[in-house]
């Protein structure tokens, strides 16, 4: 996977422009919320990759952003690093903006929303619910929806680039996000999902969107992630 969107987000410009590369990187190895384990590989993983980015295909070190500290990684934190990261600088339409997510993925029943499902990303602020939901179908003890960021919601932000170039790609190493596993031993995702496990017991569809579909279709970027939206990511702890 890293292979793969490294050579598609290098290619997406004219060979003959010189680019200028917006680049974020985001992990979280441990949320604050006792049902995600924590992750022993997300900095290790996202030094590698900004290190095959500045050596391999030459993107300038000042042009990366790597944002592990829980305070930089909450929802709000991350809405506003790519709001300042990658949307406010991108003026040029050879510009080339990357935004990479290690940690862990959740699948969110919620029966306020249209699709009835969505695919997510986990926060460092992510909790649970201190009370029943019943408009979402959450009860207290479990994930808050709310907390999590969602793949309509991470699209709306990058809708902010159309019309200012198209050199767009987003990868999630992260369950429940896209298809192929990478090792075994932890889970990029939840001990359990009750309210997705009452969702899919009343007959509902798995997965009415992946989350490739949410961010990718019509936006002019490529997606690209680690699971299938029914899929657990696995690391091995190793670097």
């Amino acid at each position: 996977m890293l292979f793969s969107a490294l050579s598609l987000l290098l290619a997406a410009t004219p060979a003959q422009a010189t680019p200028r590369y917006h680049v974020l990187l985001v992990g979280v190895a441990h949320p604050g919320c006792a049902c995600f384990p924590q992750l022993g590989a997300v900095e290790s993983d996202l030094a590698s990759l900004a290190a095959v980015l500045e050596e391999n295909w030459h993107v300038p070190k000042a042009d990366v952003t790597i944002a592990t500290d829980p305070k930089e990684t909450t929802k709000e934190g991350i809405e506003k690093l790519i709001q300042s990261k990658l949307i406010a600088p991108c003026k040029d339409r050879n510009d080339v903006v990357y935004f990479g997510f290690s940690g862990h993925g959740f699948q969110i029943a919620d029966e306020s929303k249209a699709t009835k499902l969505s695919q997510s990303i986990v926060p460092s602020d992510a909790h649970v619910l201190t009370a029943d939901n019943p408009a979402s179908g959450v009860k207290k003890g479990e994930v808050d929806p709310d907390s999590l960021l969602t793949g309509p919601e991470i699209g709306r932000l990058f809708d902010a680039l159309k019309g200012k170039t198209e050199n767009v790609t987003l990868t999630f190493d992260s369950c429940h996000s896209g298809q192929i596993t990478r090792g075994s031993f932890i889970a990029r995702g939840p001990t359990s999902n009750p309210a997705l496990e009452r969702y899919l017991a009343r007959g509902n569809p798995k997965t009415p969107k992946t989350l490739t579909d949410e961010l990718g279709k019509g936006r002019g970027l490529v997606c690209l992630s680690a699971a299938a939206p029914e899929q657990l990511a696995w690391e091995t702890g190793q670097d």
